[in-house]
Protein backbone atom coordinates (compact mmCIF):
# COMPACT_ATOMS: atom_id res chain seq x y z
CA UNK A 1 0.00 0.00 0.00
CA UNK A 2 2.87 2.35 0.89
CA UNK A 3 4.63 1.59 -2.40
CA UNK A 4 1.42 2.27 -4.30
CA UNK A 5 1.03 5.62 -2.52
CA UNK A 6 4.61 6.57 -3.38
CA UNK A 7 4.14 5.65 -7.03
CA UNK A 8 0.90 7.61 -7.14
CA UNK A 9 2.69 10.63 -5.68
CA UNK A 10 5.54 10.37 -8.19
CA UNK A 11 3.08 10.05 -11.07
CA UNK A 12 1.17 13.10 -9.87
CA UNK A 13 4.41 15.07 -9.53
CA UNK A 14 5.53 14.06 -13.03
CA UNK A 15 2.12 15.00 -14.42
CA UNK A 16 2.33 18.39 -12.74
CA UNK A 17 5.82 19.03 -14.14
CA UNK A 18 4.75 18.03 -17.63
CA UNK A 19 1.83 20.42 -17.54
CA UNK A 20 3.31 23.36 -15.61
CA UNK A 21 7.03 23.37 -16.40
CA UNK A 22 7.52 24.98 -19.85
CA UNK A 23 10.11 22.40 -20.97
CA UNK A 24 7.89 19.53 -19.89
CA UNK A 25 4.91 21.13 -21.60
CA UNK A 26 6.96 21.52 -24.79
CA UNK A 27 8.17 17.89 -24.76
CA UNK A 28 4.63 16.65 -24.21
CA UNK A 29 3.36 18.78 -27.11
CA UNK A 30 6.21 17.69 -29.39
CA UNK A 31 5.57 14.02 -28.61
CA UNK A 32 1.91 14.33 -29.60
CA UNK A 33 2.87 16.01 -32.90
CA UNK A 34 5.34 13.19 -33.64
CA UNK A 35 2.74 10.49 -32.91
CA UNK A 36 0.33 12.01 -35.42
CA UNK A 37 2.60 11.24 -38.38
CA UNK A 38 1.60 8.22 -40.50
CA UNK A 39 3.40 4.93 -39.83
CA UNK A 40 4.44 4.46 -43.47
CA UNK A 41 5.31 7.03 -46.13
CA UNK A 42 8.01 7.83 -48.67
CA UNK A 43 8.26 10.96 -50.78
CA UNK A 44 10.90 12.24 -53.22
CA UNK A 45 11.84 15.90 -53.55
CA UNK A 46 14.44 17.71 -55.65
CA UNK A 47 17.67 18.20 -53.72
CA UNK A 48 18.19 21.93 -53.18
CA UNK A 49 21.71 23.23 -52.45
CA UNK A 50 22.76 26.87 -52.42
CA UNK A 51 25.93 28.46 -51.02
CA UNK A 52 26.81 25.30 -49.20
CA UNK A 53 23.44 24.89 -47.48
CA UNK A 54 20.75 22.25 -48.00
CA UNK A 55 17.22 23.61 -48.41
CA UNK A 56 13.67 22.32 -48.54
CA UNK A 57 10.26 23.83 -49.37
CA UNK A 58 7.43 23.71 -46.84
CA UNK A 59 3.88 24.94 -47.02
CA UNK A 60 2.26 27.11 -44.38
CA UNK A 61 -1.52 27.12 -43.83
CA UNK A 62 -2.05 24.89 -46.91
CA UNK A 63 -1.18 27.71 -49.31
CA UNK A 64 1.96 29.72 -48.50
CA UNK A 65 5.27 28.25 -49.73
CA UNK A 66 8.33 28.92 -47.59
CA UNK A 67 11.98 27.91 -48.05
CA UNK A 68 13.84 26.47 -45.06
CA UNK A 69 17.53 25.85 -44.56
CA UNK A 70 18.22 22.47 -42.92
CA UNK A 71 20.09 22.79 -39.61
CA UNK A 72 20.75 19.65 -37.58
CA UNK A 73 21.99 21.65 -34.59
CA UNK A 74 19.07 24.04 -34.27
CA UNK A 75 17.00 22.45 -31.50
CA UNK A 76 13.77 24.14 -32.59
CA UNK A 77 12.91 25.33 -36.11
CA UNK A 78 13.23 29.08 -36.70
CA UNK A 79 10.98 31.63 -38.42
CA UNK A 80 11.55 35.38 -38.57
CA UNK A 81 9.09 37.55 -36.68
CA UNK A 82 7.85 39.38 -39.78
CA UNK A 83 6.94 36.04 -41.41
CA UNK A 84 5.14 34.97 -38.24
CA UNK A 85 3.13 38.17 -38.29
CA UNK A 86 2.42 38.09 -42.03
CA UNK A 87 1.15 34.50 -41.90
CA UNK A 88 -0.83 35.06 -38.68
CA UNK A 89 1.01 32.57 -36.50
CA UNK A 90 -0.44 31.81 -33.07
CA UNK A 91 1.62 32.32 -29.91
CA UNK A 92 2.10 29.02 -28.05
CA UNK A 93 4.30 29.92 -25.10
CA UNK A 94 7.76 30.74 -23.84
CA UNK A 95 10.61 28.47 -22.81
CA UNK A 96 12.63 30.04 -20.02
CA UNK A 97 15.88 29.28 -21.75
CA UNK A 98 17.66 32.56 -22.31
CA UNK A 99 19.67 33.50 -25.37
CA UNK A 100 21.57 36.73 -26.02
CA UNK A 101 20.79 39.09 -28.90
CA UNK A 102 23.22 41.36 -30.77
CA UNK A 103 22.89 44.03 -28.09
CA UNK A 104 23.87 41.64 -25.31
CA UNK A 105 20.29 41.47 -24.01
CA UNK A 106 18.91 38.22 -22.60
CA UNK A 107 15.67 36.89 -24.05
CA UNK A 108 13.48 33.83 -23.77
CA UNK A 109 12.51 31.41 -26.54
CA UNK A 110 9.12 32.51 -27.89
CA UNK A 111 7.29 29.70 -29.70
CA UNK A 112 4.55 29.97 -32.33
CA UNK A 113 2.56 27.63 -34.56
CA UNK A 114 0.68 27.97 -37.84
CA UNK A 115 -2.67 26.39 -38.60
CA UNK A 116 -0.74 23.76 -40.57
CA UNK A 117 2.73 22.93 -41.83
CA UNK A 118 3.38 20.42 -44.61
CA UNK A 119 6.28 19.12 -46.67
CA UNK A 120 4.64 17.88 -49.84
CA UNK A 121 2.11 15.27 -48.63
CA UNK A 122 3.47 14.99 -45.05
CA UNK A 123 1.46 17.01 -42.55
CA UNK A 124 3.19 18.02 -39.33
CA UNK A 125 0.11 19.76 -37.96
CA UNK A 126 0.74 22.67 -35.61
CA UNK A 127 4.45 22.07 -35.09
CA UNK A 128 6.31 24.79 -33.16
CA UNK A 129 8.69 27.44 -34.48
CA UNK A 130 11.03 29.70 -32.52
CA UNK A 131 10.73 33.42 -33.27
CA UNK A 132 13.78 35.21 -34.68
CA UNK A 133 13.32 38.90 -33.83
CA UNK A 134 15.09 41.82 -35.58
CA UNK A 135 17.29 42.28 -32.49
CA UNK A 136 18.56 38.69 -32.69
CA UNK A 137 22.03 37.96 -34.05
CA UNK A 138 20.59 35.45 -36.54
CA UNK A 139 18.06 37.85 -38.06
CA UNK A 140 20.42 39.53 -40.53
CA UNK A 141 22.50 36.47 -41.39
CA UNK A 142 19.61 34.09 -42.15
CA UNK A 143 18.82 33.97 -45.86
CA UNK A 144 15.87 31.70 -45.14
CA UNK A 145 13.99 30.34 -42.16
CA UNK A 146 15.34 27.15 -40.58
CA UNK A 147 14.13 23.57 -40.24
CA UNK A 148 15.55 22.29 -36.95
CA UNK A 149 15.66 19.09 -34.94
CA UNK A 150 12.09 19.27 -33.64
CA UNK A 151 10.95 18.53 -37.21
CA UNK A 152 13.97 16.62 -38.50
CA UNK A 153 13.84 13.98 -35.76
CA UNK A 154 10.32 12.86 -36.71
CA UNK A 155 11.44 10.94 -39.82
CA UNK A 156 14.36 9.70 -41.95
CA UNK A 157 16.12 12.04 -44.40
CA UNK A 158 18.07 10.71 -47.37
CA UNK A 159 20.31 13.21 -49.19
CA UNK A 160 21.09 11.56 -52.54
CA UNK A 161 23.67 13.90 -54.07
CA UNK A 162 24.25 11.63 -57.08
CA UNK A 163 20.53 11.48 -57.96
CA UNK A 164 19.88 15.12 -56.93
CA UNK A 165 17.02 13.93 -54.75
CA UNK A 166 15.95 14.23 -51.16
CA UNK A 167 13.92 11.26 -49.94
CA UNK A 168 11.82 11.49 -46.79
CA UNK A 169 10.40 8.34 -45.21
CA UNK A 170 8.94 7.00 -41.99
CA UNK A 171 11.28 6.16 -39.12
CA UNK A 172 9.10 3.14 -38.30
CA UNK A 173 9.87 1.49 -41.65
CA UNK A 174 13.07 -0.40 -40.81
CA UNK A 175 12.83 -2.56 -43.95
CA UNK A 176 12.80 0.55 -46.14
CA UNK A 177 15.75 1.99 -44.19
CA UNK A 178 17.77 -1.14 -44.99
CA UNK A 179 16.84 -0.83 -48.67
CA UNK A 180 17.65 2.90 -48.90
CA UNK A 181 21.04 2.45 -47.18
CA UNK A 182 22.25 -0.59 -49.10
CA UNK A 183 25.96 -0.08 -49.86
CA UNK A 184 26.27 2.68 -47.25
CA UNK A 185 28.58 2.78 -44.22
CA UNK A 186 26.78 3.05 -40.89
CA UNK A 187 28.05 5.61 -38.36
CA UNK A 188 26.41 4.61 -35.10
CA UNK A 189 24.65 7.53 -33.36
CA UNK A 190 26.26 9.87 -35.94
CA UNK A 191 23.07 11.86 -36.54
CA UNK A 192 23.25 13.26 -33.00
CA UNK A 193 26.44 12.30 -31.17
CA UNK A 194 30.02 13.25 -31.98
CA UNK A 195 31.72 11.56 -34.94
CA UNK A 196 35.36 10.40 -35.03
CA UNK A 197 37.65 11.83 -37.73
CA UNK A 198 41.44 11.66 -38.00
CA UNK A 199 43.97 13.93 -39.70
CA UNK A 200 47.01 12.04 -41.00
CA UNK A 201 49.88 12.32 -40.10
CA UNK A 202 48.55 13.36 -36.67
CA UNK A 203 48.26 10.03 -34.85
CA UNK A 204 44.96 10.75 -33.11
CA UNK A 205 41.21 10.80 -33.71
CA UNK A 206 39.01 13.74 -32.88
CA UNK A 207 35.28 13.96 -32.25
CA UNK A 208 33.06 16.48 -34.05
CA UNK A 209 29.33 17.13 -34.35
CA UNK A 210 27.48 16.93 -37.67
CA UNK A 211 25.98 20.40 -38.24
CA UNK A 212 24.24 20.96 -41.58
CA UNK A 213 23.58 24.54 -40.52
CA UNK A 214 27.31 25.22 -40.81
CA UNK A 215 28.14 25.83 -44.47
CA UNK A 216 31.86 25.20 -44.17
CA UNK A 217 33.68 21.85 -44.28
CA UNK A 218 35.36 21.21 -40.94
CA UNK A 219 35.62 23.44 -37.87
CA UNK A 220 37.87 22.54 -34.94
CA UNK A 221 38.39 23.74 -31.39
CA UNK A 222 41.60 25.06 -29.82
CA UNK A 223 42.76 21.64 -28.62
CA UNK A 224 42.64 20.10 -32.11
CA UNK A 225 44.06 23.27 -33.68
CA UNK A 226 47.09 23.12 -31.40
CA UNK A 227 47.86 19.60 -32.58
CA UNK A 228 47.32 20.31 -36.28
CA UNK A 229 49.38 23.50 -36.15
CA UNK A 230 52.45 21.43 -35.27
CA UNK A 231 52.15 19.53 -38.56
CA UNK A 232 50.47 21.85 -41.08
CA UNK A 233 50.81 25.47 -42.23
CA UNK A 234 47.81 27.79 -41.99
CA UNK A 235 46.58 31.29 -42.79
CA UNK A 236 45.47 33.82 -40.17
CA UNK A 237 42.39 35.80 -41.18
CA UNK A 238 40.62 38.63 -39.37
CA UNK A 239 36.80 38.36 -39.54
CA UNK A 240 34.16 40.93 -38.62
CA UNK A 241 31.64 40.26 -35.86
CA UNK A 242 28.15 41.78 -35.43
CA UNK A 243 29.48 43.98 -32.61
CA UNK A 244 32.59 46.16 -32.78
CA UNK A 245 35.06 43.34 -32.16
CA UNK A 246 36.80 41.08 -34.66
CA UNK A 247 37.67 37.40 -34.54
CA UNK A 248 40.76 35.56 -35.75
CA UNK A 249 40.21 32.60 -38.09
CA UNK A 250 42.96 30.03 -38.65
CA UNK A 251 42.58 28.32 -42.03
CA UNK A 252 44.18 25.02 -43.06
CA UNK A 253 43.82 24.28 -46.78
CA UNK A 254 44.31 20.99 -48.61
CA UNK A 255 44.19 18.56 -45.69
CA UNK A 256 43.31 14.89 -46.15
CA UNK A 257 40.86 13.55 -43.56
CA UNK A 258 40.22 9.93 -42.62
CA UNK A 259 36.63 8.89 -41.84
CA UNK A 260 35.88 5.20 -41.22
CA UNK A 261 38.70 4.12 -43.54
CA UNK A 262 37.50 6.57 -46.20
CA UNK A 263 40.13 9.18 -47.13
CA UNK A 264 38.51 12.53 -47.91
CA UNK A 265 41.07 14.55 -49.93
CA UNK A 266 41.78 18.29 -50.12
CA UNK A 267 39.63 19.54 -47.24
CA UNK A 268 39.44 22.94 -45.58
CA UNK A 269 39.67 23.05 -41.79
CA UNK A 270 39.22 26.23 -39.76
CA UNK A 271 39.45 27.30 -36.14
CA UNK A 272 37.52 30.33 -34.95
CA UNK A 273 39.22 31.69 -31.84
CA UNK A 274 36.10 33.12 -30.18
CA UNK A 275 33.72 30.31 -31.14
CA UNK A 276 35.83 27.21 -30.40
CA UNK A 277 33.46 24.57 -31.85
CA UNK A 278 34.01 21.15 -33.44
CA UNK A 279 31.77 20.76 -36.49
CA UNK A 280 31.34 18.72 -39.65
CA UNK A 281 29.57 21.07 -42.05
CA UNK A 282 27.31 20.87 -45.08
CA UNK A 283 30.12 21.42 -47.63
CA UNK A 284 31.96 18.39 -46.30
CA UNK A 285 28.79 16.28 -46.47
CA UNK A 286 28.29 17.21 -50.15
CA UNK A 287 31.03 14.65 -50.85
CA UNK A 288 28.65 11.91 -49.65
CA UNK A 289 25.20 10.55 -50.22
CA UNK A 290 23.92 10.25 -46.67
CA UNK A 291 20.92 9.35 -44.52
CA UNK A 292 19.93 10.89 -41.19
CA UNK A 293 18.16 8.03 -39.40
CA UNK A 294 16.58 9.82 -36.45
CA UNK A 295 14.72 7.84 -33.78
CA UNK A 296 14.53 4.58 -35.71
CA UNK A 297 11.89 2.41 -34.09
CA UNK A 298 9.63 -0.53 -34.75
CA UNK A 299 6.02 -0.37 -33.63
CA UNK A 300 3.96 -3.27 -32.44
CA UNK A 301 0.67 -3.51 -30.62
CA UNK A 302 2.22 -2.83 -27.21
CA UNK A 303 5.08 -0.40 -27.58
CA UNK A 304 7.80 1.13 -29.76
CA UNK A 305 11.43 -0.04 -29.61
CA UNK A 306 13.75 2.91 -30.24
CA UNK A 307 17.23 2.45 -31.69
CA UNK A 308 20.11 4.91 -31.91
CA UNK A 309 20.15 7.98 -34.16
CA UNK A 310 22.46 6.67 -36.85
CA UNK A 311 24.10 8.29 -39.87
CA UNK A 312 24.72 6.38 -43.11
CA UNK A 313 27.28 7.58 -45.66
CA UNK A 314 28.35 6.65 -49.19
CA UNK A 315 30.98 8.57 -51.22
CA UNK A 316 29.46 10.29 -54.27
CA UNK A 317 30.41 9.22 -57.78
CA UNK A 318 32.82 12.15 -58.32
CA UNK A 319 34.19 11.92 -54.78
CA UNK A 320 37.89 12.41 -55.55
CA UNK A 321 37.33 15.37 -57.88
CA UNK A 322 35.42 17.55 -55.38
CA UNK A 323 37.55 20.44 -54.16
CA UNK A 324 37.20 22.74 -51.20
CA UNK A 325 35.89 26.28 -51.59
CA UNK A 326 38.48 28.98 -50.98
CA UNK A 327 37.82 30.68 -47.63
CA UNK A 328 39.29 33.98 -48.79
CA UNK A 329 40.20 35.33 -52.24
CA UNK A 330 43.74 34.97 -53.52
CA UNK A 331 44.08 38.74 -53.08
CA UNK A 332 43.78 38.25 -49.32
CA UNK A 333 40.30 39.60 -48.57
CA UNK A 334 36.62 38.65 -48.73
CA UNK A 335 33.42 40.68 -49.02
CA UNK A 336 30.03 40.22 -47.39
CA UNK A 337 26.99 41.82 -45.82
CA UNK A 338 26.98 42.91 -42.19
CA UNK A 339 24.20 45.03 -40.68
CA UNK A 340 22.87 45.55 -44.24
CA UNK A 341 26.15 47.06 -45.50
CA UNK A 342 28.57 45.56 -48.02
CA UNK A 343 31.93 45.42 -46.30
CA UNK A 344 35.40 43.93 -46.37
CA UNK A 345 34.50 41.16 -43.93
CA UNK A 346 37.79 39.24 -43.91
CA UNK A 347 41.44 40.24 -44.26
CA UNK A 348 44.32 37.78 -44.40
CA UNK A 349 46.96 38.89 -41.91
CA UNK A 350 50.13 39.58 -43.92
CA UNK A 351 48.24 39.08 -47.18
CA UNK A 352 48.19 41.33 -50.27
CA UNK A 353 45.05 43.27 -49.27
CA UNK A 354 46.39 44.15 -45.82
CA UNK A 355 49.81 45.11 -47.19
CA UNK A 356 48.11 47.31 -49.82
CA UNK A 357 46.18 49.23 -47.13
CA UNK A 358 42.68 47.71 -47.18
CA UNK A 359 41.10 47.30 -43.76
CA UNK A 360 38.41 45.14 -42.28
CA UNK A 361 35.01 46.92 -42.21
CA UNK A 362 35.86 49.13 -45.22
CA UNK A 363 32.60 49.76 -47.09
CA UNK A 364 32.86 48.36 -50.63
CA UNK A 365 31.57 50.73 -53.34
CA UNK A 366 32.67 48.89 -56.49
CA UNK A 367 35.06 46.27 -57.86
CA UNK A 368 36.90 46.90 -61.13
CA UNK A 369 34.80 50.03 -61.78
CA UNK A 370 31.56 48.04 -61.65
CA UNK A 371 32.60 45.10 -63.82
CA UNK A 372 31.94 42.77 -60.89
CA UNK A 373 28.24 42.94 -59.97
CA UNK A 374 27.85 43.70 -56.27
CA UNK A 375 24.04 43.75 -56.41
CA UNK A 376 23.63 39.99 -56.81
CA UNK A 377 23.58 37.55 -53.90
CA UNK A 378 26.30 35.00 -53.16
CA UNK A 379 28.89 37.78 -53.46
CA UNK A 380 31.62 36.06 -51.48
CA UNK A 381 31.81 32.91 -53.59
CA UNK A 382 31.27 34.80 -56.85
CA UNK A 383 34.02 37.27 -56.00
CA UNK A 384 36.50 34.55 -55.03
CA UNK A 385 35.81 32.84 -58.37
CA UNK A 386 35.94 36.16 -60.28
CA UNK A 387 39.50 37.00 -59.13
CA UNK A 388 40.85 33.43 -59.13
CA UNK A 389 42.86 33.91 -62.36
CA UNK A 390 43.36 37.69 -62.24
CA UNK A 391 46.65 39.51 -61.76
CA UNK A 392 45.05 42.79 -60.66
CA UNK A 393 41.84 43.96 -59.03
CA UNK A 394 40.65 47.53 -58.39
CA UNK A 395 38.67 48.10 -55.19
CA UNK A 396 36.87 51.36 -54.35
CA UNK A 397 35.90 51.71 -50.69
CA UNK A 398 34.57 54.25 -48.22
CA UNK A 399 36.30 54.65 -44.85
CA UNK A 400 35.31 57.24 -42.25
CA UNK A 401 33.54 59.27 -44.92
CA UNK A 402 36.47 59.24 -47.35
CA UNK A 403 36.38 57.54 -50.78
CA UNK A 404 39.55 55.58 -51.48
CA UNK A 405 40.83 53.50 -54.43
CA UNK A 406 43.12 50.50 -54.11
CA UNK A 407 44.75 48.69 -57.03
CA UNK A 408 45.93 45.29 -55.84
CA UNK A 409 48.57 43.65 -58.00
CA UNK A 410 50.02 40.19 -57.56
CA UNK A 411 53.76 39.73 -57.76
CA UNK A 412 54.83 38.13 -61.01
Amino acid sequence: MVIFAILLFLFAALYAVMHIDPIGKYLDYHGKIRNNLPDTFRIELPLLIDRGHFYIHGQINHQQDMTFGIDTKSTISLVKSDDLEKLKATYWGTLHKSSTNVYGQKRNTHLYFFDSFEIQSISFGKVLFNEVAPTDYLYDILDNNVLGENILDMLFWKFSIDDEKMILFSNTDIALLKKETEGYTKIESGARDKIKLSFPPVQASFKLYLDLGYNGEIEIDKKIFTQLAKQFSYKKVLAVQPNTTNDTIYVFDGLDIQWNEITVPDCQVIHRHKVNLTLIGARFMRRFNFVLAYNAHEKNSNHSIFNTNDLYIQPVNNFDSIKRMSYISNFGFAIGILNKELLITNIEIGGLAEISGLKIRDKVLNIDNGVFDLSMENRRERFNAYVSDKKQVDVKIERDGQIMDFLLTKNQ
